[in-house]
Order: C-alpha cells, then sequence, then structure tokens
C-alpha cells in the first residue's frame, strides 16, 4: 500500500497593495499685493498673470497691447528707473521681462516692479509669426539700445523704436543667435570702407 501525496499547502495569500497616498492640493496661486495689486486692479484687462519668482520676486505678465499703459503708470507710482529689459525664446512662446527701480533715500522706501509679455510662436490659425511688442523708448529713454540688443539677438521687433537696428551684429547678417532654431551660417564679417560687411566667404572680405 502506497501512500497518499500529501496535500500542497494552499499558497500564502498576496498582501494587499498599499494605499497610494492622496495627492495634495494644488497651493493656491498668489495674490498680488502692494503696487502689484494696484496696477492689476487698474489695468485688470491687460493683466493676464501674477507669479512670485524663484528669487521671491513677483511679476506682472501683461499683455502686448497694455504694456505702455501698464509701464506708464508704474513711472508714474515712482519707478523712474528701468534697471533691466531682457528676452527668452521657450518651446511655444517669446518673453520681454522688464525690471523698473524706484530710487529712494532709504532702504525702506526703495522698490523694484517687474513686467513680462509673453508672445506665442503662432496665430490661431497655426501660423508663424514673428514676435513684436511696443517700444518703451517713448516711456523710458533707456530702453533705446536694451531694445536693440533684443533685437539684434532674438529679432523681437519693438514697435514704435526710433532706430531699431543690430547693435552688436552688422546689418547683413543672417538670423538670431539666442533663437533656439538658430544655425551658424556660411558668412563672414570683414572690414571696408571702415565698416563692417558680412560676406559669404573670406576671400570675398579680401582688400
Amino acid at each position: 500500500m502506497t501512500d497518499a501525496p500529501a496535500a500542497k499547502p494552499a499558497p500564502a495569500a498576496k498582501p494587499a497593495p498599499a494605499a497610494k497616498p492622496a495627492t495634495p492640493p494644488a497651493a493656491p496661486a498668489p495674490e498680488p499685493t502692494g503696487d502689484y495689486a494696484m496696477l492689476r486692479d487698474a489695468h485688470g484687462a491687460d493683466v493676464t498673470k501674477y507669479e512670485v519668482l524663484a528669487d521671491g520676486s513677483g511679476v506682472l505678465t501683461v499683455t502686448p497691447e497694455g504694456l505702455l499703459a501698464v509701464a506708464s503708470e508704474a513711472k508714474a507710482m515712482g519707478y523712474q528707473v528701468l534697471s533691466l529689459l531682457s528676452a527668452y525664446d521657450r518651446t511655444d512662446h517669446f518673453g520681454v521681462l522688464y525690471a523698473f527701480v524706484k530710487p529712494a533715500g532709504t532702504p525702506e522706501q526703495f522698490g523694484e516692479l517687474r513686467l513680462r509679455v509673453t508672445m506665442p510662436k503662432k496665430n490661431a490659425a497655426g501660423e508663424a509669426v514673428e514676435p513684436e511688442v511696443p517700444s518703451l523708448v517713448p516711456v523710458f529713454q533707456g530702453a533705446d539700445w536694451q531694445e536693440r540688443e533684443m533685437y539684434d539677438m532674438y529679432g523681437i521687433r519693438f514697435l514704435g523704436h526710433p532706430d531699431l537696428r543690430r547693435m552688436f551684429l552688422p546689418d547683413g547678417w543672417t538670423g538670431w543667435p539666442m533663437r533656439k532654431d538658430y544655425k551658424e551660417p556660411e558668412q563672414y564679417v570683414a572690414m571696408r570702407d571702415g565698416e563692417d560687411i558680412v560676406v559669404k566667404t573670406p576671400e570675398e572680405g579680401a582688400w
């Protein structure tokens, strides 16, 4: 008589998967205060966003159409100096960032205010468009060369600028070096008659 095979033990029950921690609710968008709030309230149709940057500074995003009005009011509020005008290129838009300073006799009275303008790379029909924004030269004369530099590097057209032309590169240069899609073209700079000229080969620039 053979022994009956031993019964196989029942498989151990798998432990229930641990419950995923609940996703914490998104932090509410920051609300502007002080002069930022005053500008937002006075130009609500032209102010599309308020955010706090990594350095703790606030910034209002305004439409290109509303930039002159908002910047003019900022100047009337005491922000007399345009201390920064910089541009950037993102995947879907170009942007220009402005910083204004309020001169003061004491640290407590000193102030800085930042604005941003964004320009999509495509219109509603999906067609590529070039970035354009009003010039601030009529309000802040110090914007003159800063806008020329951003035009030279990014090709952003500052409408109403009194003398919008390249600042570092010769007038005949092709392309905008700080754009993401910029490719170094086969062109060179030569000196002729006391001026820089753009040529296709070094030989063209020879005397």
